[in-house]
């Protein structure tokens, strides 16, 4: 899910937005907040994969439960 959420990010996702505002932006704000970014790439691993890090795991904590209550109607 990481993997693919970085790379659909930096395909896709975040040229898209750089037709919208300058590439050069986007990089700096993200630089504010972590001195390693310097570049997309760098965004992607220093920005992005942590999101989508945090965001599995969110997901999996709610899900997992969830499942174990709802297991026994999709059995039916």
């Amino acid at each position: 899910m990481i993997v693919i959420g970085c790379l659909t990010n930096y395909y896709m996702l975040l040229p898209f937005y750089g037709k919208i505002m300058p590439m050069e932006a986007i990089v700096n704000m993200g630089h504010v907040i972590n001195p390693n970014v310097v570049d997309l790439k760098s965004f992607v691993i220093w920005m992005i994969a942590p999101f989508n890090l945090v965001k599995a795991v969110i997901m999996s904590v709610i899900t997992l439960p969830l499942y174990k209550k709802m297991e026994v109607i999709l059995k039916k």
